[in-house]
């Protein structure tokens, strides 16, 4: 946190599990301004915040990041997941012999069958276009609303 912090501010960041407090932080609850009661514990919440020194802080996060899962499937998801149609992904998915893999192609069947062709064909149009276009929602084929 740095500079002030209020309200939701301070309900997302306290609770972290890396608090990192400046010097120039002000925390301001201001509960009472909107007709509520500050939490009872509010003062334990407030005191917790600064117990970490910067060192501790940055060697919790060089610490060697553990292998992912994503990373070993990588390989049947490019396989699965490059197909033309939703009716491929779902053949390949369910042919490539991986349980997640099967696991995946049993959620997908549960979804709306209209909403994952647009799923499928949105970013591969828009990939197409150019980033002034694309971001202008230009590009969309969902359903925007549009005047």
């Amino acid at each position: 946190m740095d500079g002030i912090v209020m309200d939701g501010g301070v309900g997302i960041s306290a609770h972290g599990a890396l608090r990192i407090v400046t010097e120039r932080s002000t925390i301001a609850i201001p509960e009472t301004g909107i007709g509520f009661v500050p939490s009872r514990h509010l003062e334990a919440v407030i005191e917790a915040l600064a117990t970490r020194t910067p060192p501790d802080v940055l060697a919790h996060l060089t610490e060697p990041t553990p292998p992912g899962e994503l990373a070993e499937r990588r390989a049947w998801i490019n396989a699965c997941y490059t197909r033309d149609s939703v009716e491929e992904i779902l053949e390949r998915l369910e042919d490539i012999g991986e349980p997640t893999a099967k696991q995946a192609a049993e959620q997908i069947r549960a979804k709306s069958p209209t909403a994952l062709e647009i799923t499928l064909a949105s970013p591969r149009r828009t990939r197409e276009l150019d980033y002034s276009k694309a971001e202008l929602g230009r590009g969309s084929i969902g359903y925007p609303a549009r005047r």
